[in-house]
């Protein structure tokens, strides 16, 4: 089912909701489906785009977190295993199963032996469906066989089992898709500007921004202060004022809180105008991630933190130049777990683990965060010798972790969560994964509408999961497209069975600029007329994610997409080269990091 701002936006002003959810992230869309699902009236607000913050940003796995058995968090392993194996069946086109070698040297604080256990366990969670990709140990020969470039100074062997790799941000779109077929109202670049609240103090809505109101031209254009510039946001005005009856507005700190924690807060120059209207709940969720807390202080703000937030990078390279087999689960300088992971054409690695104060919309890859996942490959892979020009792609996104009130080291901080109460019945979700999105959205619901507990558990394949096409099948579209078969390839591999849908926006005359081009145009008035994406940002960070996975970070097709979008969304040609110009000012801003080494 397409998503039609212009419709959610109507409906969110007529209507009262069940549930109001402020944040369109993995975890937002992914209640939204499930309380959808059973039945409630649902509404879902962003204040960027979907998936503009942590659901984009992370290591674009769909794993157990095998490393959590060390720490004896076992209900946390076996329900991302379970979960993994429930994606892989529910999403093949977006979720693929990927080996893992997990190399063990002399010296490792994790004995082969140990490694040999957790697999044992980790296997016999993921149950029989697992079949024949069941874990196996390595001897040093063996190892070097399937990983020729790992260090083999000191390899006393490593364990080979399955994990699976995704497209977070394609994911959470997807998702947001289903949230809407299963009922979901759902909306971006809606900034929550205040709560609203009965006599007794309980909210029972929102006051929000639309920020396109009124042309919406400073979204696209605001290059400084989108989240792929990592630049400093555009602080809204104060937005707060008198509501109808015994209601009031609630009070709290500046309204720039309220924009950045829907979910991400505003992007740059739209945060400045758009039209102000009240949506009202009979519950609301705040699932905002690394915004949490600023949410709970725009409802009260003497509410206590509840979060640490923690950055994580991620450089990419072209797969010539880290030509891995598999993923490759590695070390840091200072022995924290890593990974490196092929992606087609690319591969990429990390992650980083360092405390964050700053701006929760600002995270950005540092050069002393490069340098250390540099490092790292270097010495689990020598003869690469990578360094900072290899690195086509980076990018950096905050984990927003339960603070557990002491000065333990951040990898060692539990990636549960947990929902928390405040006394205006504002439920807010701390913690969490991608990998565990339904079963969390599961358990929320339960404990928010104790009334739905015992709804069956959905099994529905994500839109274009149905199916992935075969080889020959796309064989047969490219004789009907003119498109290649590697083009196709892609649009099976981000769209499944849906691919039809998407190649009915493909016009003759896009093939005369070239495959790629082509695929992009197509995919790009896909995006803004069936996923909601409002800017060029939008299609080429997320939604057709040429910034991350294409040598030239997408400049070369970036006037393609705008044309495309254009089309759908009404641009005038002054719009389409401000997306553009805003767009290139974004991919600059990536490589920001260069100007420390």
């Amino acid at each position: 089912m397409a998503v039609n701002r212009q419709q959610a936006l109507a409906q969110l002003q007529r209507e009262t909701f069940d549930l109001l959810i402020i944040g369109g992230g993995i975890t937002g869309t992914g209640v939204a489906r499930e309380a959808a699902h059973r039945g409630l009236r649902v509404a879902v607000v962003e204040a960027r785009d979907f998936a503009a913050g942590t659901s984009s940003r992370s290591t674009k796995l769909i794993h157990g977190g095998l490393r959590y058995l060390k720490e004896r968090d076992f209900r946390l392993v076996h329900e991302a295993v379970v979960e993994r194996m429930r994606l892989l069946r529910l999403a093949p086109h977006l979720v693929r199963p990927e080996w893992f070698v997990f190399p063990v040297y002399r010296g490792d604080p994790d004995p082969l032996w140990q490694l040999r256990i957790g697999l044992w366990l980790y296997d016999r969670y993921a149950g029989r469906s697992l079949g024949t990709l069941r874990h196996r140990i390595l001897s040093p020969a063996r190892v070097q066989q399937e990983e020729p470039l790992l260090r083999q100074e000191g390899l006393v062997g490593a364990g080979m089992y399955v994990d699976a790799v995704t497209d977070d941000a394609r994911l959470t779109a997807t998702v947001a898709r289903q949230a809407v077929a299963a009922g979901a109202v759902v909306v971006n670049y809606a900034e929550v500007t205040g709560f609203v609240k009965d006599a007794g103090g309980q909210v029972v809505g929102v006051r929000v921004r639309d920020l396109l109101a009124g042309g919406g031209t400073g979204v696209g254009t605001a290059a400084a202060g989108t989240p792929e510039a990592g630049g400093a946001e555009v602080a809204p005005g104060a937005g707060q004022g008198a509501t109808p009856g015994q209601e009031r507005a609630a009070g709290g700190p500046a309204v720039h809180a309220a924009g950045q924690a829907a979910a991400g807060g505003a992007a740059g120059q739209a945060s400045t105008g758009g039209a102000e209207f009240v949506i009202r709940a009979r519950r609301i969720l705040n699932a905002t991630g690394p915004w949490a807390d600023r949410v709970r202080q725009l409802d009260d703000p003497g509410s206590p933190r509840l979060l640490r937030l923690t950055k994580g990078i991620h450089i990419a390279f072209t797969r010539d130049r880290l030509p891995i087999r598999h993923a490759v689960t590695m070390r840091g300088p200072d022995g924290r777990i890593m990974f490196a992971v092929p992606r087609g054409a690319f591969a990429y690695a990390g992650t980083t683990d360092t405390v964050y104060r700053d701006d929760p919309a600002r995270p950005r890859p540092e050069a002393a965060d490069v340098r250390y996942v540099l490092d790292a490959l270097n010495r689990t892979f020598p003869a690469t010798r990578l360094g900072p020009d290899d690195v086509i792609s980076a990018w950096a996104g905050l984990r927003p972790l339960i603070d557990p009130g002491d000065t333990r080291d951040p990898s060692a901080i539990s990636r549960d969560y947990k929902l928390y109460t405040s006394p205006s019945g504002l439920v807010t979700v701390a913690g969490g994964k991608l990998t565990a999105y339904k079963a969390m959205a599961r358990n929320i619901v339960d404990q928010v509408f104790p009334e739905t507990q015992g709804a069956p558990v959905d099994e529905e394949p994500l839109p274009g999961g149905a199916r992935v096409p075969a080889e020959a099948e796309l064989r047969q579209k490219a004789a009907q497209t003119g498109l290649p078969v590697e083009e196709l390839q892609w649009l099976a591999r981000h769209y499944g069975d849906e691919i039809d849908r998407v190649l009915g926006y493909l016009r003759p005359e896009d093939l005369q600029a070239g495959p790629r081009a082509a695929r992009v145009r197509a995919a790009a008035r896909y995006a803004a007329a069936e996923e909601m994406a409002q800017t060029l940002a939008d299609a080429l960070w997320r939604r057709v994610p040429e910034a991350l996975w294409s040598t030239d970070n997408g400049r070369g097709v970036a006037a393609d997409a705008a044309a495309a979008m254009g089309e759908i969304l009404g641009w005038d040609e002054e719009r389409r080269d401000g997306e553009v110009a805003a767009y290139l000012s974004q991919v600059q801003a990536m490589h920001a990091w260069r100007e420390g080494f």
